[in-house]
């Protein structure tokens, strides 16, 4: 019976053991992956400004161009 009692115990110590070091690895993986999300987070902020940008430039070119094309649309039918 003590045996038993012994081993019952020693036991209990090494599963102890293995579920405070699942504890740890479940909060070193939680940690990564909240380290993964906000770079992801970060990267997403920066192509949406990215693609703010573009779309202002996007948008300042076809009105630049719009009026070139209107230019010469007003010199063709002067000269016409």
């Amino acid at each position: 019976m003590k045996t038993r009692c012994l081993e019952l115990e020693m036991s209990n110590e090494e599963y102890q053991r293995k579920y405070e070091q699942l504890d740890e690895d479940r909060a070193d993986i939680i940690a990564y992956l909240k380290k993964m999300l906000q770079q992801k987070e970060d990267e997403i902020t920066e192509l949406k400004e990215r693609l703010e940008g573009l779309q202002k430039t996007l948008e300042q070119d076809k009105q630049m161009y719009e009026e070139k094309i209107a230019n010469l649309q007003y010199e063709i039918q002067s000269y016409a």
